[in-house]
């Protein structure tokens, strides 16, 4: 590869960095802001919970249904925020120790603040997405056109995968065969029904 060559993929791996970036930023700061609307409501909840116990002035069975829906409401909104804690972690390479409730990072084995080993991550396999009309390079994998005989990358002959093969056939089959008619499909019915 030449200077301009080198340079290009910099520049275009350093803005892939920066729109991951942006993204997590952006996906942080929405859980963010969810988890702070769910504490809105739980506080919120607590004060009706607090007024209709003063109002009700003494009727227990009252009291006791309109308690157990709201608390039920607020343990569904406390569980929804530790999911969303969870990812936020999860969005920093981060998580919490089951021993001691500290925040480490996913990769270490044991945790600092109480010395207990860590399970060990399962990494979750990338998935690269490739445009439509673009294909892997056979020779240096870098994504280039599809319809190309030559990697104008590293020169390699590209070959065309069997199911690529399979898909440009029924396309051209298709393409070829006469489309059935109402009229058609009828006939054929009561040719058959004969």
């Amino acid at each position: 590869m030449g200077f301009f060559d080198d340079l290009s993929k910099k520049v275009s791996d350093t803005k892939k960095s920066f729109v991951a970036t942006t993204e997590k930023i952006e996906k942080e700061s929405k859980l963010k802001r969810e988890i702070s609307s769910n504490k809105q409501s739980i506080e919120k909840t607590y004060s009706e919970i607090g007024e209709k116990v003063y109002n009700s002035k003494g009727n227990l069975q009252e009291i006791s249904e309109f308690i157990e829906e709201k608390t039920n409401y607020i343990d569904s909104l406390l569980k929804e925020n530790e999911e969303k804690n969870k990812e936020i972690l999860k969005l920093n390479n981060k998580k919490i120790c089951p021993n001691c409730s500290t925040e480490i990072s996913l990769d270490m084995g044991f945790c600092p603040g109480c010395g207990k080993e860590q399970e060990k991550p399962v990494a979750e396999p990338e998935v690269e997405v490739i445009p439509e009309g673009k294909v892997k390079c056979t020779g240096c994998n870098e994504v280039i056109d599809a319809n190309i005989a030559f990697c104008p990358n590293c020169g390699a002959e590209q070959k065309k995968t069997e199911v690529a093969e399979v898909v440009e056939t029924v396309e051209k089959v298709a393409e070829n065969e006469p489309s059935n008619t109402e009229e058609e499909t009828e006939e054929k019915k009561e040719e058959t029904a004969e």
